[in-house]
């Protein structure tokens, strides 16, 4: 299972070194631009999020814009976090019909949604989608799963990827997200066949001088302008990738 760094712009270059990339549409930043081009370029693959983790809900000539920078090779469908079901699939149901000819070549991922504690609506969300005939490539699975939707479960994305698998074997899953640094959900969600994940947190709490597993983390937000002072915690921050499988020399 391959792992999306997601770091500030001044760690890139040290840690984006998986050539799979979660890029978020609203980072403006041109280092962080040129960077996502380059290795586009080179032929690493870019997933386009859709900011709605962030609570961003990017209207669509700003989602299209960001399509025409980076040019990436999957489109995370629009999302609205813990909604209602059908407002998800209305979203991305409205983009795929809009924005056809801007998605044409390119894959597409649905992430559905629902409110806290509806796991029966969500599942509702998923299939509504995946049996109504529109062409999809990738189901995302929101860490909103074990956080919000089912947080009696630390292991229901592992569970729900493996029901896809079986049901739809041709579909392709990511995991949006770490499930709150749990790192014994990885090797299970590889094992049921998830092709990829994301994270800020092995970077960005070992830029804020934690390791992963610390459970006095505060979360803040990623701040992808900080300026470059990340080699004062350089050693926790491979630490923190070392246990993600990822490894910075």
């Amino acid at each position: 299972m391959k792992f999306c760094v997601i770091t500030p712009t001044e760690g890139l270059e040290r840690y984006a070194v998986t050539g799979v990339h979660l890029v978020l549409p609203q980072v403006k930043n041109q280092k962080y631009q040129k960077f996502y081009q380059k290795k586009r370029l080179e032929g690493e693959t870019i997933i386009l999020d859709n900011g709605a983790y962030e609570g961003i809900a990017l209207p669509k000539d700003l989602m299209l814009a960001a399509i025409e920078t980076y040019n990436p090779q999957i489109v995370v469908l629009p999302d609205l976090l813990l909604q209602a079901w059908h407002h998800t699939w209305e979203a991305a149901m409205t983009f795929i019909e809009e924005c056809d000819e801007h998605l044409e070549g390119r894959e597409l991922m649905y992430c559905p949604q629902s409110e806290p504690g509806e796991l029966k609506a969500w599942y509702h969300g998923l299939y509504h989608m995946l049996e109504d005939g529109i062409y999809l490539d990738w189901v995302g699975l929101p860490r909103a799963l074990a956080t919000h939707i089912y947080p009696n479960d630390p292991y229901i994305r592992v569970r729900i990827a493996e029901e896809i698998k079986e049901r739809f074997p041709l579909i392709r899953l990511h995991a949006l997200g770490m499930a709150a640094g749990n790192v014994h959900e990885l090797p299970l969600l590889a094992g049921v066949g998830v092709k990829s994940i994301d994270s800020s947190a092995p970077v960005w709490r070992g830029w804020n001088g934690y390791y992963l597993t610390d459970p006095k983390w505060p979360d803040y937000p990623v701040d992808f302008d900080i300026g470059p002072h990340y080699p004062r915690y350089d050693h926790i921050i491979s630490a923190n990738l070392h246990l993600v499988g990822v490894t910075v020399t």
